[in-house]
């Protein structure tokens, strides 16, 4: 067998000529309890994602993920404050 980079285009490899193909996990199914896991959080497909834990279904501008982050980051400042405000109290 022949490793795949020494094909020519055109040169077209019979089955089972190309060593590497099949045997690689990169194709892999996802494993069952991250699946299971994502099922529980409302993933029911791909793209999906999370910004600090608010869930972002299917594919959403920027401007989606700049808006939660944003809030995210507005909360942490507001709670920065508080608590330097409570320190200073002590």
């Amino acid at each position: 067998m022949r490793p795949a980079g020494e094909y020519a285009k055109g040169d077209r490899p019979r089955h089972g000529q190309v060593q590497g193909r099949g045997d690689s996990h990169k194709f892999r199914r996802p494993d069952r309890a991250d699946t299971k896991q994502g099922s529980s959080l409302g993933v029911q497909g791909t793209p999906a994602s999370f910004v600090n834990g608010h869930f972002i279904n299917g594919a959403q501008p920027f401007d989606a993920f700049k808006k939660i982050a944003d809030e995210e980051l507005a909360k942490g400042a507001a709670t920065k404050g508080k608590k330097k405000v409570a320190a200073a109290i002590k």
